[in-house]
């Protein structure tokens, strides 16, 4: 699948045995893009994916939960660049489904600091975040933000789940795309999952 995946980005650098992160600058249709990857794939090897694109990689992540989760209207492919959407979807999504946070954090978030949104965790004082958690919570925080802090080739320290995920992102802005983002709108995020099985026959 890598080789698939390497032959359809840019430039890839591994995330695990089964995920990996792409730089998506120059792609004039990231969507379109998604769609050509997640087909090839599937023709190939016969494998489901599913794919989310977004100006940071874990903005990609939340894109790829919602093309799961409503998987009957998006084809399992969701762009996820505009403010507008990105704010809808951050408000409808639990801080649970945050790339990173997961049950037991997220648990801690609502009783310390009320949070129960990935939105509300993008609002929240990053110092805050940084004092009462970790910096990866911060970090996190200002991603969903579309600051880029988890820059390419950066080891693996977030989410055990099985996924294909693309990525390859500049450490620092360089102007803005939205009110609290700043990357260049050719530099996003592509995040591929593996569908599990029971999801197969969605896509054949």
């Amino acid at each position: 699948m890598m080789a698939i995946l390497e032959e359809q980005s840019p430039r890839i650098s591994p995330y695990s045995i089964d995920e990996c992160f792409s730089w998506l600058d120059g792609i004039a249709d990231p969507e379109a893009w998604g769609r050509q990857a997640q087909a090839e794939v599937m023709q190939r090897i016969g494998l489901p994916v599913g794919v989310g694109i977004g100006p940071t990689k874990t903005l990609a992540k939340m894109a790829n939960w919602a093309a799961k989760k409503w998987k009957a209207k998006t084809g399992c492919v969701v762009l996820l660049t505009d403010p507008l959407r990105q704010e809808k979807l951050l408000r409808y999504a639990p801080v649970g489904e945050v790339w990173g946070i997961g049950r037991r954090l997220s648990a801690r978030l609502e009783a310390e600091l009320s949070i129960k949104t990935a939105w509300q965790l993008a609002n929240a004082d990053p110092k805050l975040l940084r004092r009462y958690f970790s910096v990866n919570v911060e970090r996190t925080a200002r991603e969903l933000c579309g600051i880029p802090c988890f820059p390419f080739g950066e080891p693996a320290e977030l989410g055990k789940n099985r996924t294909l995920r693309f990525s390859e992102l500049p450490q620092r802005p360089e102007f803005p795309v939205f009110q609290l983002a700043a990357l260049p709108p050719n530099v996003i995020a592509g995040q591929v999952d593996v569908l599990p099985a029971q999801w197969r026959k969605v896509l054949q």
